[in-house]
């Protein structure tokens, strides 16, 4: 499967509410492009609907390390924080 493949079939899981397999395939689409942010957001919204908020907050940490200047991470973790 190439890449592009993939990441595909990572958005198709999640659009589906298939999140653990989403999770995997996100975490694996973050291997091969760990600056597209979409893959930790996507990730960090599958884990919070399988009420994994703790690993969802790291997903959510993570974009926001890789830039602090998209409000929508900082809103999507903050919004872990009132659960």
């Amino acid at each position: 499967m190439s890449d592009k493949q993939f990441i595909t079939k990572a958005y198709s899981l999640y659009n589906l509410k298939k999140y653990e397999e989403a999770i995997t395939m996100f975490k694996k689409a973050i291997e091969i492009d760990s600056l597209d942010l979409s893959y930790y957001n996507n990730c960090g919204y599958s884990l919070y609907n399988l009420n994994k908020y703790e690993e969802a907050i790291t997903m959510y940490k993570k974009a926001i390390e890789i830039n602090f200047q998209n409000v929508k991470y900082f809103n999507n973790w903050e919004i872990l924080y009132t659960i």
